[in-house]
């Protein structure tokens, strides 16, 4: 059994603790898929336990999200307050999935001299409400319009003690991110007016004739 499948064992045996919580439902399928592209080597010293935990305080964070704004927490777990721990500070973000994410929140990190040690990050589809609550996690290539893709970012990095130094960087991956996401839009943008203009060049420009 992977340590991936062990954590799913082990959140399945718990259950019925977690049934009271919100969401707790839907969280044995979202887990499942939670690690599925993060490498063994890189889970292997963490524990069944401590795994189930930081993606049910992932699951947590995504059960409510502004439409267009990422959802961003910046905390030290610990066993009695969020149910499993770590000795470094941690970073989960849920936003629209998008280019750059890890890239820009990686060089946000390296710029306040925090090493990394481990970058977890499904992409989900998900459906949500008018206002942005969570209502199922969907299989990817469902394709139906009211379906988005949407990254979720767990990193893991050397320790901030502070709650204030927490927060600030809380902020700035808050301003990272609302760069990432106009760059995005931008650059979506300029290829559809460079596409429109292509298309007006072939429809006006006159034909040219062959060299006799």
């Amino acid at each position: 059994m992977t340590t991936a499948q062990s954590a799913v064992e082990s959140i399945r045996q718990r259950l019925a603790s977690l049934a009271a919580q919100t969401g707790a439902e839907g969280f044995t399928e979202f887990l499942s898929g939670y690690y599925r592209y993060t490498s063994s080597e890189d889970l292997r010293e963490r524990t069944p336990e401590n795994l189930c935990g930081a993606a049910f305080t992932h699951w947590q964070l995504a059960q409510r999200r502004t439409p267009g704004t990422p959802a961003i927490r910046v905390f030290n777990p610990t066993a009695e307050g969020a149910g499993w721990q770590s000795r470094h500070t941690v970073v989960q973000v849920v936003t629209d999935d998008m280019p750059f994410l890890v890239d820009s929140i990686s060089m946000e990190l390296a710029r306040h001299e925090r090493g990394i040690h481990l970058v977890v990050q499904p992409v989900v589809c998900v459906r949500r409400s008018i206002t942005g609550d969570l209502l199922a996690v969907v299989p990817q290539g469902a394709g139906t319009p009211d379906v988005a893709a949407e990254s979720f970012l767990h990193i893991e990095f050397d320790r901030i003690a502070d709650a204030e130094g927490q927060q600030a960087l809380r902020d700035e991956l808050a301003r990272v991110l609302g760069d990432v996401r106009a760059a995005v839009e931008d650059w979506a943008k300029m290829q559809a007016r460079m596409r429109s203009i292509v298309d007006e060049l072939a429809a006006t420009a006159p034909p040219v004739e062959d060299d006799v």
